[in-house]
């Protein structure tokens, strides 16, 4: 989309979204703008006349400390879904509104979403120098597990299209491709993390990661090359969408859905190889150990489990148990019981997770392929019990996981 019609659209969506902090049963401190759009790398697309902002807009909506947040958070997301319906007319665009309180801003340890979110965060209501006020650290503090965190965070999310996939119409597809190129430049970040050479924009990414496949000789970055290459054309699609862009070698001008279908096919194949690789090496650095080409990816995956400290694992357990629509869910306790001493239940979640990703060509190819990570789980949901294909049930049970105690929690 022109840069022109971007600065129409925005402040448009960033007025709405303010309006709300005048409403809300609560007075919040601040509103604030996060993600790509604070750091104006937002991705907005024109399809058929009609503005499209791929992905979401994220907010952080700060109340003070002591404020009720379980409580707070549905009246924020239903807010999210009203203010969508209102600019509906103009432009499509997903908004997410998380609710946190000032004691956040105060105990914010060393992350990627924090250090990003300190120094690009926009305050569009309120406090406007609310952020100003928070703790700073530098991006060299930023832990390797979290680097770890957020590529396991991007396989999961790359799941949640497999169904769309099938059965989705052009732009449904359209956004899919957007996905992977989100996914694609995220695992780049956390390789450039791993290496120290961490940016805090994606044009900074893109440009430290070519120099690092440039200058790497390690056969241990033996994806570099490739991973470079695209997140650099996956870069110039995320800041500037066109159809007349080929991301990932997709053809995105076309209106033939089987042969977009076709050629996103082909690129999660790639993706999987490359995602697969760079999962196993940061496993490998993560854990300290040497893990040849020959391993297995369950010898990979337990050596990841194994750099976790008892007191992590032990909190995501509690947290878990104590939500009562988890309590109920069958078998649960017993699953604790086999499985609160080997990993947290986002560690375990990512064991089933990442297998399932690596399987997804398979799947989409119409394969049926075996799964050993199973009984890694740590909650099965009744409502799911019914499908008979095993890949497809564990892919629910994973994603209602991830929304439920992981993406916004701390499990």
């Amino acid at each position: 989309m022109s840069a022109a019609a971007s600065q129409a659209v925005v402040p448009m969506i960033l007025e709405k979204c303010a309006r709300i902090g005048d409403s809300l049963s609560a007075r919040p401190e601040a509103i604030v703008l996060t993600g790509s759009f604070a750091r104006n790398e937002g991705s907005i697309m024109v399809l058929d006349g009609r503005a499209h902002v791929l992905g979401d807009m994220e907010f952080m909506i700060i109340f003070p400390e002591g404020s009720d947040l379980n409580r707070l958070q549905p009246e924020l997301t239903e807010r999210a879904r009203t203010v969508r319906a209102e600019l509906a007319g103009s432009v499509d665009c997903e908004l997410e509104f998380t609710g946190v309180t000032t004691n956040y801003l105060r105990d914010l340890q060393p992350q990627i979403f924090g250090y990003e979110f300190l120094s690009h965060g926009r305050a569009i209501w309120g406090d406007e120098q609310i952020l100003a006020k928070a703790p700073r650290f530098p991006a060299s503090q930023i832990p390797r597990f979290d680097a770890w965190r957020m590529l396991n965070n991007r396989l999961i999310e790359q799941l949640e299209w497999a169904d769309t996939m099938q059965t989705g119409d052009r732009w449904q597809l359209l956004k899919i491709v957007y996905q992977m190129a989100k996914g694609y430049m995220d695992i780049g970040t956390t390789v450039l993390l791993f290496m120290g050479k961490y940016e805090d924009t994606y044009a900074d990414r893109a440009k430290a990661l070519s120099e690092l496949a440039e200058t790497s000789t390690s056969e241990d970055l033996a994806f570099a090359r490739t991973l470079a290459q695209r997140v650099a054309e996956c870069t110039a699609f995320k800041v500037a969408p066109d159809l007349n862009l080929r991301p990932l070698g997709v053809n995105l001008d076309t209106t033939d859905t089987t042969r977009l279908r076709e050629d996103i096919c082909r690129a999660l194949a790639e993706m999987v190889n490359t995602a697969r690789e760079v999962w196993r090496w940061e496993a490998a650095r993560i854990s300290g150990r040497s893990i040849g080409a020959a391993a297995e990816d369950s010898e990979v995956r337990d050596a990841a489990l194994g750099t976790q400290q008892m007191r992590e694992i032990l909190r995501g357990w509690v947290k878990i148990a104590l939500m009562s629509n988890v309590r109920r869910e069958p078998d649960f306790a017993r699953r604790m019981a086999k499985r609160i001493l080997q990993g947290s239940p986002r560690y375990l979640t990512y064991c089933v997770a990442s297998e399932l990703f690596f399987q997804m060509p398979t799947v989409l190819a119409g394969g049926t392929p075996e799964i050993s990570s199973e009984d890694f789980l740590p909650v099965k949901f009744a409502e799911h019990a019914d499908e008979p294909r095993a890949w497809w049930r564990l892919r629910a049970d994973v994603l209602h996981g991830w929304r439920l105690f992981l993406r916004n929690q701390w499990a």
